[in-house]
């Protein structure tokens, strides 16, 4: 015998159905995403460890150098802003874009961060 609905846990509870995707688009896959999401950690750590071995090379600058803060500050706005403006690196290479749930056009720069 199951219980009733209101002797569940919360965690029995059947999940909401998913959003539709807005008119002329269609939600891109968990594995396809996940491949976006790859490619964009590779394009970050080239762009990091590349400063982070420039920085060692040049032998007055260490660590903390204009290089590597320049990486720093890429890595830490590379997925908002490009989310904001629609398109990964990784998502542009897969042909995925960023949409508003309603379909009305991009992220605010707000709602990207």
């Amino acid at each position: 015998m199951e219980p009733d609905s209101a002797a569940r846990p919360s965690h029995w509870q059947a999940a909401p159905p998913a959003p539709e995707a807005p008119p002329g688009w269609r939600y891109a896959g968990f594995w396809i995403r996940l491949a976006a999401y790859l490619i964009d950690s590779v394009v970050l750590g080239a762009i990091f460890g590349a400063s982070v071995v420039a920085d060692m090379l040049l032998p007055l600058r260490g660590p903390a150098g204009p290089l590597f803060a320049l990486a720093s500050l890429v890595y830490l706005l590379y997925l908002p802003v490009l989310w904001w403006r629609g398109q990964t690196v990784g998502m542009r290479l897969l042909g995925l874009h960023l949409v508003r749930a309603d379909g009305n056009g991009r992220l605010s720069l707000g709602r990207a961060f």
